[in-house]
Order: C-alpha cells, then structure tokens, then sequence
C-alpha cells in the first residue's frame, strides 16, 4: 500500500507534507485578519507592533523559557 498520494512524475506527496501546508496556510490567515497594532507594556518599557507578531513574540518567549526550565531540571536529575 502506497504511503501517500501520488503526484505528476510518479512521486508521493505525503501526510506530514500535507499538514504543514495546511499549518502554513491557517498562520497566513491568522496574520492577515491580525494586522492591527496593539501596545505592550512590560516594567518600563512600551512596545507597539501588530497584534500578529507580539503573539509570535510571546510564544517564542515562552518556548525558550520552557526549554531553559527543562534543561535545569534534566540536570538537576542526573546529580
């Protein structure tokens, strides 16, 4: 049995494949109904920029500071 959908020139297009398209297209919506700009406060600082990439900011963020919280736990384990 095949393990994906064949294309033109014989070869598969598969399933990971066809996710990350459909990923890429619903973040293109998101961005374009999220253009608006939105101001953020944090301590002292003010930042303003649209909506869109202070959630893209916000999320890196937070992944970098799950894997930074991670990481030390990891090596706290191994003493």
């Amino acid at each position: 049995m095949a393990d994906g959908v064949e294309v033109d020139g014989g070869r598969r297009l598969n399933g990971g494949l066809i996710a990350a398209g459909v990923l890429a297209a619903l973040l293109l919506i998101f961005v374009f109904q999220n253009t608006h700009d939105v101001e953020v406060t944090f301590f002292f600082w003010t930042f303003t920029g649209p909506l869109w990439l202070v959630l893209l900011a916000s999320i890196v963020v937070g992944l970098i500071a799950l894997e930074l919280a991670t990481t030390v736990v990891r090596r706290r384990r191994k003493k």
